[in-house]
């Protein structure tokens, strides 16, 4: 079950702004509207956001088109569904954590390896994100999702 409700949380994250602090410690986001510079600020802005901080409602109000396309099975489309699926988890689970090993940004799309565990002892699960940025937001995500096993034949590790 814990597989499962991880599996579908790596689902739904889908991916602008250039991250920063403000005085006050919140994230403060400035678009650029050029189309490569959009898309390298979307997948930088979300990123910061949703996968390094846990700001599931923030995230996807910034960088997520309202009728969000969903290409896994297990979710549904549209952004308000993945904020109402992933904001309770992440409110239940304050260990949960997404860890980004790498990010590939090429017009039109934003592709993320990265690590999800339920708690620092959870082995977890390996994803690929793909998403797709249009006018600025994401508007379309496809994902492929591995459980991290405990040890590897080749020993060369997932990440």
């Amino acid at each position: 079950m814990r597989a499962l409700a991880l599996a579908l949380i790596l689902a739904l994250a889908g991916c602008g702004g250039t991250p920063g602090e403000g005085g006050n410690g919140e994230s403060s986001i400035a678009v650029n509207t050029s189309d490569v510079g959009c898309i390298r600020d979307v997948a930088e802005g979300f990123k910061a956001l949703f996968y390094d901080q846990g700001k599931v409602r923030e995230a996807y109000e910034t960088f997520v088109a309202e009728d969000y396309k969903q290409h896994n099975p297990m979710a549904q489309d549209g952004r308000d569904a993945a904020i109402a699926f992933l904001e309770p988890i992440y409110e239940d689970n304050p260990q949960h954590r997404m860890t980004v090993h790498r990010m590939i940004v090429e017009e039109p799309y934003i592709v993320v390896h990265l690590h999800g565990q339920s708690s620092p002892d959870d082995l977890g699960a390996a994803a690929v994100d793909i998403l797709r940025v249009e006018d600025c937001k994401i508007v379309e995500h496809w994902d492929v999702t591995q459980s991290v096993p405990a040890e590897t034949v080749n020993g060369n590790g997932m990440f």
